[in-house]
């Protein structure tokens, strides 16, 4: 099931300044005053309403705290603490126990003056930079637009518009399975049926007509767009390196199985192999003739290498005392960025091929970095930074930094430990994924516009999303 994405809302009482509630709710003043359009951030007023854009929250129970102190604090009504908490009579707590909080009232009370345009526009329900306001009209089912104090309004995140369509694997319609969300309407189309698992990622061939996956067993398929075709490809390993790359001409995609680079032209369903120790996230440069992949030294160790597509002409990049761990190239083919040592530390670094000059990036403050993406135009990349504090416990910073380590800024947050990230075909966006428990994958989808900040939910989900992809076109 797909849930239509709904806002939250704070009531500002005596005392509540924006920075204390930016700290109370886990999110920057920036985020708080954008997803509100305050212009002045010391100008507050007890009993303004405040669009928490947050999935959930998480609260460590002190000593004292009951579940009506707590929902007092956070301003929403105690039956949803207890009913998120599957807590049962008499609701007793413990001191150091963490509880999930809705933030904020699932609607707003219509004050005084207020028109259904004015409350689109102060809350950003905008698809394509314009005020959205009667996507309030339908949701609420109100027969005109005449609303009056008191009234209690959904009031939703909108589609945010622009190029491209975002493919995703989720079970919310049973079992794993891709899908599509379209940022111009905000609707969902299924793409395949009892095809995919946990570990599928989509890839989009560059013109936006074709996406390439593991499936179900390992299985690799390819799914043409217009024509709804189906092929299925090879089958790989659970210890294969389970990424796909298309090449820019949309024809041939490169993948590893074994000790084998696999070309495989989804035209002439001709499969080439390159023999090679155990390679790892093969990418194409722009050119179409050589390919960028990860590989063992004869040392054991695993370097970045280039290499011809007949095989030919093979060049080491780097001779690391750590591995070279996710491998991507970067768009425009000049630098490539990989993590290194492995899971419990990873740190990003950024290497310019033409000089093999290294860059650190500085990263999140636990050195645990994951999911680096380019951005399109090369000059950035996004990625995932796990952090901690009392109040959340572990959760990610959604980062953008310079191709070689400048201006590293936290642009939103994630209550995953790790989330996987897409930008937008214009730059402008990300997505990433939210709605983590420590026992589940996210349930729902958010995107935030760079410019302002402002994170929106897409939409959430039944059930589990456990990968996206952006088309570019």
């Amino acid at each position: 099931m797909i849930n239509a994405p709904v806002q939250h809302f704070y009531t500002v009482k005596r005392g509540d300044t924006l920075s204390r509630l930016a700290r109370r709710f886990g999110l920057t003043i920036g985020q708080l005053s954008s997803a509100n359009n305050i212009a002045n951030i010391n100008n507050l007023i007890i009993g303004q309403q405040l669009s928490i854009p947050k999935p959930f929250l998480s609260h460590r129970v002190r000593s004292g705290n009951t579940i009506y102190s707590i929902s007092q604090m956070y301003g929403v009504d105690p039956q949803s603490v207890i009913n998120l908490n599957q807590l049962r009579p008499p609701y007793t707590i413990f001191p150091e126990q963490r509880l999930i909080i809705p933030p904020g009232l699932p609607y707003y009370t219509v004050q005084p003056g207020d028109t259904l345009y004015q409350i689109a526009r102060r809350y950003n329900v905008r698809t394509n930079q314009s005020i959205n306001f009667p996507l309030l009209q339908v949701v609420n089912q109100l027969a005109n637009t005449t609303i009056f104090p008191g009234m209690q309004l959904v009031v939703p995140y909108a589609p945010p518009g622009g190029g491209g369509l975002i493919a995703y694997n989720s079970n919310h319609g049973g079992s794993y399975d891709l899908w599509l969300y379209h940022p111009a309407n905000g609707t969902h189309q299924g793409l395949t049926n009892q095809l995919a698992d946990t570990f599928t990622v989509p890839s989009w061939s560059p013109d936006g007509m074709k996406i390439a996956f593991i499936g179900l067993n390992y299985v690799v398929f390819v799914l043409n767009l217009l024509n709804g075709q189906l092929s299925q490809i090879d089958q790989l390993s659970q210890d294969d390196v389970l990424t796909i790359d298309w090449s820019n001409d949309h024809h041939t995609i490169a993948y590893t199985k074994g000790n084998q680079i696999v070309l495989y032209n989804t035209l002439s369903h001709q499969a080439k192999m390159i023999n090679n120790q155990l390679p790892r996230d093969v990418q194409w440069y722009p050119n179409g003739e050589e390919l960028l992949f990860s590989a063992l030294d004869a040392g054991g160790m695993r370097q970045m290498y280039k290499i011809n597509i007949d095989g030919s002409n093979e060049v080491q990049f780097t001779n690391q005392q750590a591995p070279v761990n996710f491998l991507r190239l970067s768009p425009n083919g000049t630098l490539a960025l990989f993590t290194s040592p492995g899971a419990s530390i990873s740190i990003i670094h950024t290497l310019e091929l033409d000089t093999g000059n290294i860059f650190g990036i500085s990263g999140g403050p636990l050195a645990k970095d994951y999911n680096p993406v380019w951005s399109p135009d090369s000059s950035q990349l996004a990625y995932s930074a796990t952090a901690f504090d009392d109040e959340q416990g572990y959760y990610s910073q959604i980062k953008t930094v310079g191709s070689r380590g400048g201006n590293d800024l936290i642009k939103s947050t994630s209550n995953c430990f790790s989330t996987p990230i897409r930008w937008s075909p214009n730059a402008q966006s990300l997505i990433y994924l939210a709605g983590c428990t420590e026992e589940s994958f996210a349930n729902s989808m958010w995107y935030v516009d760079l410019n302002t900040m402002n994170p929106i939910q897409l939409f959430n989900v039944r059930g589990s999303i456990t990968s996206l992809n952006w088309s570019s076109t």
